[in-house]
């Protein structure tokens, strides 16, 4: 899955942890730590 993010548009961000989440368990915990942070914090924008 490839999120597309439009302007004024809705970014999913539960549903793409959720996903992550699922694609990520051979990742290095604290990289995959770092990346939720940072897709939590792109839907408070």
């Amino acid at each position: 899955m490839t999120p597309i993010l439009i302007p004024d548009g809705v970014f999913p961000a539960d549903k793409v942890i959720r996903e992550f989440d699922k694609a990520s368990t051979k990742m290095e915990k604290k990289v995959a730590e770092f990346v939720k942070a940072k897709i939590k914090k792109s839907s408070l924008k």
